[in-house]
């Protein structure tokens, strides 16, 4: 397009006479598209493309001499490594326009016959709970990787898994209240001089939630997550340096972009959102089969500083206050219950308290100075009998525990 373009100009190097009737040709063919412009969708389309036969018969497939395609050899037949299927039955039953391929390698796939299939998956599910799986080698996983700190136990996990007619549910379950996930992560100097690495998981290995884990978990607490399933990407606000001059970011979506789980966001690989891109999310420019995890000075700053962080927190603060009144120790054991799953002990109780009181007086002070910044509750039922200064410290409250390790941590 481009050369025809410069080839239809006259003060061009490339300019050919014989190209100004093709270039107005497609110069009016151009135009002709531009009119259906408002019939392509606007957020994605709701559709996908899958791949099908279009017959029961299947052309012939043949090993080519050299790599040759030009050169065919002797014609192959379907089948199946005999590494890993040794005396399996492949039964091919062509149907319909379907040659029946496909069907009896998912079967193989998914048969007893083949644990393969059962091992990897325990083991990758296995790995998104204790950081590490079984078998270290989840990519590459076989003879040639790092043997299975306990082979047992992924065999016995794989088989049971098979019987369970393959329910993740099941699955998930019978890990997490297995007594392995359910250990503390507390340091214990015994174990650490015998297995250094945690490789036996004497202890539970600390994780740190993943990037959309997080921005969920913030969702969710704070009472605003859309848990709407399904649909086209979503286009969450951003801040408007970011927005200006890209076209593909709708940075004027409706309130609900905002809320919907992050898995709905829409990735754009020159544009990460702000909030989960410094908490190591999925590379997009790149195939990976697990996450680097870090631990930068980055994330305690966008945890501080991010304005959709601000905006949970008061959200929050608005929902408990709704709940319980305005009680500090109700409001502080609400918290404590609401962040993560316990009550707070005396020393965190009474810790808690006495921010609210300095933190009160902090911002009374601020009023004196001229410099006078407050973020008060949001969605109150009433501002009656509500104090905006020690709302405010509230706030902050939530903003500093809903920004600790324990909430960002699995521990």
């Amino acid at each position: 397009m481009r050369y025809l373009r410069a080839s239809a100009d006259e003060t061009h190097k490339a300019y050919d006479e014989k190209n100004i009737p093709l270039w107005n040709e497609y110069d009016a063919l151009q135009q002709q598209v531009v009119k259906y412009d408002h019939l392509k969708p606007k957020k994605g389309s709701p559709y996908y493309t899958v791949v099908r036969d279009l017959s029961a018969e299947a052309p012939e497939t043949y090993l080519r001499f050299g790599g040759i395609h030009e050169r065919p050899t002797t014609v192959v037949e379907p089948g199946l490594p005999k590494l890993w299927a040794k005396d399996y039955d492949l039964k091919i039953e062509p149907m319909g326009n379907s040659t029946g391929r496909r069907s009896a390698l998912a079967k193989w796939i998914a048969s007893k016959d083949n644990p393969i299939t059962a091992r990897v998956f325990v083991n990758r599910v296995w790995e998104l709970f204790f950081e590490k799986g079984i078998s270290v080698n989840t990519a590459d996983f076989g003879k040639a990787g790092t043997a299975p700190s306990n082979l047992k136990l992924l065999d016995h996990i794989a088989y049971e898994f098979m019987d369970n007619n393959w329910d993740v549910k099941w699955l998930v379950k019978t890990i997490l209240l297995s007594k392995t996930y359910r250990q503390v992560s507390d340091y214990r100097k015994d174990v650490y001089a015998i297995d250094s690495e945690n490789k036996l998981l004497a202890v539970f290995p600390r994780k740190r939630l993943e990037a959309e884990q997080i921005r969920d978990s913030l969702l969710y607490v704070s009472g605003k997550l859309n848990q709407t399933v399904g649909g086209p990407a979503v286009f969450p606000k951003i801040p408007e340096a970011m927005a200006q001059g890209n076209k593909y970011w709708n940075n004027k979506a409706g309130l609900e972009d905002n809320y919907r789980r992050s898995v709905y966001t829409f990735i754009r690989r020159s544009l990460p959102f702000a909030l989960t891109s410094a908490f190591d999310p999925a590379d997009s420019n790149a195939i990976h089969h697990n996450r680097v995890v870090s631990t930068t000075a980055l994330q305690a700053l966008t945890l501080m500083n991010s304005h959709e962080v601000f905006e949970l927190t008061k959200a929050l603060s608005g929902k408990i206050i709704n709940d319980v009144g305005f009680d500090k120790e109700k409001m502080v054991k609400s918290l404590f219950y609401i962040l993560f799953g316990r009550e707070p002990d005396p020393v965190e109780l009474n810790s808690s308290i006495d921010f609210l009181q300095q933190q009160t007086l902090l911002i009374s002070n601020k009023a004196w100075d001229g410099e006078f910044s407050i973020n008060v509750p949001s969605g109150l039922d009433s501002n009656e009998g509500v104090n905006p200064l020690q709302a405010s410290a509230f706030v902050d409250l939530v903003h500093v525990l809903a920004s600790s390790n324990e909430f960002i941590y699995r521990m």
